[in-house]
């Protein structure tokens, strides 16, 4: 995954940490399916310099992979999130070698998002049950009123 500062790919969403507020210059971020000696199976760059490039390569060299999954695809949207200005500097980047292993993979990033770790599920239930209790509430008609209430912001709030 590679983006820029406001250019995030759809991805990058899911896979942030939660105090890390958007990317950074360049961020590039690499997981290995099968990292070989021992070595870490995720790794993240925020760079804006050629030295980015050269360390990623770095890794792809040690590590050999058969295939680099990209996020790229014409029909679904979560899996199209690279950025083609992005996709442009990996290929410019990238020797032949590692073009050559460039491979679409349109449900990886639906894939991940659907894996919800344990912990997550109270979270996710206590988060749905407020928006349903807002949507609920705001759809009720203790704030709906027949004949009152529309859809003129100014009508509501008279000093808007």
């Amino acid at each position: 995954m590679s983006e820029k500062e406001y250019a995030e790919d759809t991805v990058f969403w899911s896979l942030k940490r939660s105090t890390q507020f958007s990317a950074r210059r360049r961020t590039i971020t690499l997981f290995l399916a099968h990292s070989k000696n021992s070595t870490p199976t995720a790794y993240n760059w925020i760079d804006n310099t050629p030295l980015v490039w050269t360390e990623l390569l770095n890794v792809l060299e040690a590590q050999n992979p058969a295939s680099i999954a990209i996020n790229i695809d014409t029909q679904i949207a979560f899996s199209s999130g690279l950025h083609v200005g992005e996709l442009k500097n990996i290929l410019d980047e990238f020797p032949k070698k590692w073009r050559e292993r460039l491979v679409e993979e349109p449900m990886l990033g639906v894939e991940f998002i659907a894996t919800m770790p344990g912990e997550q599920l109270g979270w996710y239930k206590r988060i749905q049950e407020t928006a349903w209790a807002m949507i609920g509430e705001g759809f009720s008609a203790n704030v709906i009123l027949p004949g009152k209430t529309n859809t003129e912001v100014r009508s509501r709030f008279p000093n808007f």
